[in-house]
């Protein structure tokens, strides 16, 4: 971020001007906190299973931004600070420590069940580590519940040939895809995403200071 608030303070920007910014972008990152804390307490609630997919799949189709790709759940929060950060991501992994309990205890059909994997799938950055092991994820996809009646042990291995799928473009393909080869698929998408994200290299690093800095400036201009 240094390169960004240099290339700020060099900038022809008034103090009115970033305030506005700065105001703007914690009002935002509010809103998305106090949006995934309603979702996270209402999927917590006993009620009608498709209540809790109808909110599930919005959830997804939100942050997504009614598109068929991956997203961060920060994505479009530039500015809103560290502890609305903090705050949005702390409320991303309880929603999906409820989506992996219901996978682990799932009876749902093989429709819902897609729908739980989907709603694993995200971009997720160094920043995200430690809570993303903390959910085991991994654990379960690959070893499934500890009881040993788990359909992830039924499904491993139990898919057609499919063509190579990646969760960074378009899913609409996920209804018709095998829920075995959907499996092994979510397993790699998130295996890539925390190794992608751990072997950045420097260019990688320093291209992200200079997405910053430009991304800090067409905000404000």
């Amino acid at each position: 971020m240094t390169l960004a608030v240099l290339g700020l303070l060099q900038s022809d920007i008034s103090v009115d001007k970033i305030m506005r910014t700065v105001e703007e972008g914690l009002v935002h990152g509010l809103r998305r906190s106090a949006g995934l804390n309603l979702l996270h307490f209402g999927m917590g609630l006993h009620g009608e299973e498709q209540v809790f997919f109808d909110m599930l799949q919005w959830f997804s189709s939100s942050l997504r931004q009614r598109k068929q790709l991956t997203a961060h759940f920060l994505d479009g929060l530039a500015g809103c600070g560290l502890s609305c950060e903090t705050s949005i991501r702390a409320q991303f992994f309880k929603i999906l420590h409820i989506v992996l309990l219901k996978l682990k205890l799932s009876a749902d059909t093989e429709t819902e069940i897609k729908l739980l994997l989907q709603c694993l799938c995200w971009h997720f950055r160094a920043e995200d580590h430690e809570l993303l092991s903390q959910l085991n994820v991994f654990d379960f996809l690959v070893r499934g519940h500890p009881s040993g009646l788990s359909w992830v042990k039924y499904y491993q291995g139990r898919y057609e040939e499919h063509a190579s799928f990646d969760f960074s473009s378009e899913t609409k393909n996920v209804s018709s895809m095998n829920l075995g080869r959907l499996l092994q698929h979510t397993t790699e998408y998130l295996q890539n995403q925390v190794l992608s994200s751990i072997l950045a290299t420097d260019e990688q690093a320093a291209g992200a200071e200079t997405s910053g800095l430009l991304q800090s400036q067409s905000t404000l201009n």
